[in-house]
Formats: structure tokens, sequence, C-alpha cells
């Protein structure tokens, strides 16, 4: 696979969200502003995402091995935690947070959309559909299923 310098740039762009977004929160205490919650939306997700990338394309196998080694595994240790602390069952579920396990979460859902993104490619060659432009669906795609999840988990 040719080297791609767009997600050279955006793994850049990522890591600097990521450092920005920590001075804003830890230093700053600046919650509120604009700027931080867009960092704090895309930062860690996209920079995951992107580094996950090129580890190989997504099939049905990898998505059942993932839900039985990051899913099933968040959910046990999350409800226990949750009954440990004596909290409501639903708060591990709603919260955005899942007790310290949002990125479990996050890089199952990713690794979906990926294969998704991998099916429509196969399908738009197979049945010569046009031109179909994976990396652009894949940016837009991940923004909006970053955004999407912000607003189903807010706290």
């Amino acid at each position: 696979m040719a080297r791609l310098y767009s997600f050279d740039a955006l793994k850049v762009l990522s890591i600097f969200m990521v450092i920005v977004g920590h001075v804003f929160l830890y230093s700053f205490h600046e919650v509120n502003n604009l700027m931080w919650k867009f960092i704090d939306v895309a930062n860690m997700p996209m920079f995951m995402f992107i580094s996950g990338f090129f580890s190989g394309v997504p099939t049905v196998k990898g998505i059942l091995k993932r839900l039985r080694t990051l899913i099933l595994p968040t959910l046990m240790v999350g409800m226990l935690y949750t009954f440990i602390k004596e909290k409501e069952l639903e708060t591990f579920f709603t919260s955005s947070m899942h007790n310290g396990y949002w990125f479990c979460f996050t890089l199952f859902c990713l690794y979906v959309f990926y294969w998704i993104c991998n099916f429509l490619e196969e399908c738009f060659q197979r049945y010569k559909l046009g031109n179909y432009n994976k990396i652009i669906f894949l940016s837009i795609g991940v923004i909006l299923v970053l955004v999407c999840y912000r607003f189903l988990f807010q706290d």
C-alpha cells in the first residue's frame, strides 16, 4: 500500500488536538469554549482510528473477535465497577465515559464503520457503480460517528 500523506497530516492534527485539549482542560479549566468542545469530540477517537487504519482489512470474523475481546470484558468490568460504587446500572450505559472504558466502545464502533466502508467499496467495484473514494467517505463518516456519539451520551 502506498503511503497516504493525508493520514500522516491527520495524525499530526489529532496529536496536536490531544495536547491542546489537555492544556485547555487541565491548565485553563476551560470546558465551555467552542474550540475545546470540538477538540473534545474528535481528538482521541480520531487518533485511535487513524492509528488502527493500517492494521488490516476488517472482516466479520474481526468484528466478532472485537465483540468478544473489547465489548464483553468492558461490559463485565464496567457493570461490576458500577455495582461496587453503588451507582445505578444505567449510568454505565448512558455516560459518555462508561466508567473510563469509552475507548473500547469507540474502537468497536469505528471498526464496524470501517468494515461498512470496505463493504461499500467492494459493492461499488463489483457492480461498477462509479467512483467511490473510501478516504473521503471514511473522513466524513468518522466525524459524523463522533458527533452522533457525543449527542447520544451527553453528561
